[in-house]
């Protein structure tokens, strides 16, 4: 199971500071399928960051069974990761570099470059 425990993420600070994960506590059973939805800039992808160990959390808890992942060092945190964590990143944009050789080819329309 993973228990995420008034968990709070912010970014920057001061009058600058961006609140990611505003006291967050959802479990996730092992074996389910879990959907995380919502609209850009909603803390989809700062969520499972957190959860996978990629990011530092500000507050809180996530447990991995009776693990702790938010009070680990950094090595064990990469052995948590290591052992226990993988991800699939969908991209959802070209880079210019594939867009420009579509574009040339005639594959798609591409008004940015104008080809």
């Amino acid at each position: 199971m993973i228990r995420l425990q008034s968990v709070n993420k912010n970014y920057g600070s001061g009058s600058g500071m961006t609140c990611a994960l505003k006291d967050v506590t959802v479990d996730i059973d092992e074996g389910s399928f879990t959907v995380i939805l919502g609209a850009s800039g909603s803390g989809k992808s700062t969520l499972l960051n957190v959860v996978s160990g990629l990011e530092r959390v500000d507050s809180g808890k996530i447990l991995f069974g009776d693990a702790d992942i938010a009070s680990m060092g950094d090595k064990e945190l990469t052995l948590f990761r290591r052992r226990s964590v993988g991800l699939i990143s969908a991209i959802l944009s070209y880079s210019e570099y594939e867009c420009r050789s579509q574009c040339q080819d005639g594959r798609r329309p591409c008004p940015q470059h104008s080809i």
